[in-house]
């Protein structure tokens, strides 16, 4: 009987230290955006299950744009219709973009872009 305890003492023991190595692996990364002008980068949702994720960059004249970056490294800015500023917040697993945008007529309304 004991020497089953202590089997199941160092099997969850060893459970422990393999899930905290785990997450003590983690590596994080700078991300600067590769557009002219680019004085502030966010990285602010995803990844998607495609590996993309969402943020946004702000140009020398103080206008936030969106992006996103694929998981081979690629950059596409974009701004929503009508918007002087695009915050993107999320990236569905199907690749659709949400968040909020400030326009000539509004101070920030969550929409679909």
């Amino acid at each position: 009987m004991i020497k089953i305890f202590r089997f199941l003492a160092i099997c969850t023991i060893g459970v422990v230290l393999a899930a905290s190595s785990i997450a003590w692996a983690q590596t994080y990364k700078q991300v600067d955006v590769p557009f002219a002008g680019a004085i502030v980068t966010e990285l602010i949702g995803g990844p998607n299950p495609q590996g993309t994720s969402v943020g946004a960059w702000v140009d020398t004249t103080n206008v936030v744009h969106g992006f996103a970056l694929t998981a081979k490294g690629v950059f596409m800015s974009f701004d929503a219709p009508h918007s002087t500023a695009t915050f993107p917040t999320f990236i569905s697993p199907q690749g659709d973009i949400v968040g909020d945008i400030i326009d000539s007529t509004t101070s920030s309304p969550t929409v679909s872009f």
